[in-house]
C-alpha cells in the first residue's frame, strides 16, 4: 500500500481513528472506500487505500488533488503567494477568494491554482484550520507559525490519487444518487464523517442542521439494507446516539481529541459515537482492540 502523510491539516479529522477503520478495511479485503465528507481523508491517505470516491462541500480539495496530480509545482507564473509572512497570506487569500467567487467560469487553469492556494493557506492558517463564509470564502487568519514546511516530492501522492474519484460537492445528493442507482455493493466501504450534531457545522459556509442528520442516518441506514459495511462518526449526544440505534446501527462510544484550542496542552478528549452496519460483532471487537493497541 502506498501510505502517506495527509497533505491537508484538518481540525475534527478522523486520522485517530485509522487503527480501527484500517483493520476493518484490511479484513473486508481493501474494498473501494466511499467517503461522502471528504475532509482531508486523513485515515485513506495513511492507510494507503488505492481506489477513493470522495465528495465535499469544499470543491477546491477535488482541485487541489487535480493540481497534485500534475506534479503540485509552485509556479512563479502566478506570483509568490506562499512565503510564510502575513503578507503573502492575505495575497494567497485575496486571490483564492477571487478565484472562488468566478464559480463556474473557472478556467482549468483556474482550478489549478484554487487547489494549490488552498494548499498554501491551510499550511500557515490558524491552527491549519479550513473555513469558508457562506460566501464560499476562505476566512481563517494567518497563523503565525516559526517555520512552514511545504511537500516537495509529490510522486507517492500522484500514484496513491490515480485510483482516487471525485463524486460531487454535495454529499446528500452524492448519497442519494448513489442508493438511486445501485453504484453501492459489498465491495465497498462507506466512510461517513458529517459534521458533527451540536458542534461547529459552518466550516464549508453551508451548515450542516438537525434535519441534515435525519436524512443522512435515513439515507445510510437504507444503503446498509443491501449490505454495505458503513462506518459513520457523530457527537455521542442521546439525539444522534437514538438517531442511528432507530435506523439499524450498532453504537460505540470511544475517546477522541476533539479541542482546537491554540495551545496543545488545553486540548481534552472527547466521547464520540461510532455507529456501525454490516460489520460483525467479532470483527468490531478486533478492530477495538487494534484502536486500543491490543492488537
Amino acid at each position: 500500500m502506498n501510505s502517506v502523510k495527509p497533505p491537508l491539516k484538518w481540525a475534527g479529522s478522523k486520522r485517530w481513528l485509522t487503527p480501527f477503520i484500517s483493520f476493518i478495511w484490511y479484513s473486508l479485503e481493501k474494498p473501494y472506500v466511499y467517503a461522502p465528507f471528504a475532509g482531508s481523508l486523513a485515515p485513506e491517505h495513511l492507510i494507503g487505500v488505492p481506489n477513493v470516491v470522495f465528495s465535499d462541500n469544499i470543491e477546491a480539495l477535488h482541485y487541489f488533488q487535480q493540481w497534485v496530480r500534475l506534479g503540485g509545482l509552485f509556479d512563479l507564473s502566478y506570483g509568490v503567494y506562499h512565503d510564510n509572512t502575513l503578507e503573502a497570506f492575505n495575497r494567497a487569500k485575496k486571490a483564492y477568494n477571487c478565484l472562488i467567487q468566478t464559480g463556474s467560469k473557472q478556467t482549468p487553469i483556474d482550478k489549478l491554482h484554487t487547489g494549490k492556494l488552498l494548499y498554501t493557506l491551510n499550511r500557515r492558517a490558524f491552527n491549519g484550520l479550513i473555513r469558508h463564509n457562506r460566501k464560499g470564502e476562505f476566512n481563517v487568519p494567518f497563523g503565525k507559525y516559526k517555520q512552514v514546511q511545504y511537500i516537495t516530492n509529490w510522486e507517492p501522492y500522484r500514484q496513491l490519487y490515480a485510483g482516487w474519484r471525485w463524486a460531487g460537492n454535495d454529499y446528500i445528493h452524492t448519497l442519494r444518487w448513489a442508493v438511486g442507482t445501485n453504484t453501492l455493493n459489498q465491495n465497498k466501504l462507506i466512510v461517513a464523517d458529517p459534521p458533527y450534531y451540536g458542534g461547529f457545522v459552518g466550516y464549508s459556509g453551508r451548515g450542516f442542521n438537525a434535519g441534515d442528520q435525519k436524512i443522512l442516518a435515513k439515507m445510510l441506514g437504507a444503503i446498509a439494507t443491501r449490505g454495505v459495511p458503513i462506518i459513520a462518526t457523530n457527537s455521542a449526544h442521546q439525539d444522534m446516539l437514538d438517531l442511528y440505534q432507530a435506523n439499524g446501527f450498532q453504537v460505540t462510544r470511544l475517546d477522541a481529541p476533539r479541542s482546537i484550542a491554540a495551545a496543545a496542552n488545553k486540548r481534552v478528549k472527547q466521547v464520540e459515537a461510532i455507529f456501525t452496519r454490516n460489520i460483525s460483532l467479532e470483527l468490531l471487537q478486533a478492530a477495538l482492540e487494534a484502536q486500543n493497541g491490543r492488537r
